[in-house]
């Protein structure tokens, strides 16, 4: 086995599973938009930013929600990893559950209307609007999707990261200072 040891089965089907659905609510979300139109009575742009002062658009956060789950994917399917914090993978699971759930919850409110009905999108809050005049906002949650996908893809190098060293700490010494 050398210096590195095998992943946990059922981490690796963890990571895994969140990744594809990561993925899975991403795309219902990308759906949903591109069938609604801007308040301006055009498509959604996906270029526009989302947020008062925030500078990710729809697009950018989809390219890197695309990236955060290709990364998890390496780490699951890598058949060997060093020896590495317990806390790198709680923290990569955790964030990715978080970010599944917020896109899982913004889905859910958006899916509330048919899109043939007129769903429009006000940006830059991501409020959706029925043509009853109810509506409802996807910026909080579109926000903590962005945060999210930051932590894991920091989470996420880590420990890719240490897959790909030759001659990881292995120590408990190393793995306790960590924690």
């Amino acid at each position: 086995m050398g210096s590195s040891a095998f992943i946990d089965e059922n981490r690796q089907a963890a990571i895994r599973s969140l990744a594809e659905r990561l993925q899975a609510e991403a795309h219902r979300l990308f759906e949903i938009l591109a069938k609604a139109q801007d308040t301006q009575g055009g498509n959604f742009s996906f270029s526009t930013p989302i947020g008062d002062s925030h500078a990710t658009t729809m697009s950018g956060l989809i390219a890197r929600i695309e990236a955060a789950s290709e990364l998890m994917l390496a780490i699951a399917d890598s058949e060997q990893v060093p020896v590495t914090p317990h806390v790198w993978w709680a923290n990569l699971t955790d964030q990715a559950s978080q970010a599944v759930n917020h896109l899982s919850q913004a889905n859910s409110w958006a899916e509330q209307w048919s899109p043939s009905e007129g769903l429009s999108v006000e940006v830059p809050n991501l409020v959706l609007r029925s043509p009853s005049g109810q509506s409802t906002n996807l910026g909080g949650p579109i926000r903590a999707v962005d945060q999210h996908i930051d932590s894991i893809l920091d989470h996420g190098s880590r420990l890719l990261w240490s897959v790909a060293r030759t001659e990881p700490a292995q120590s408990s010494h190393f793995v306790a200072k960590q924690e």
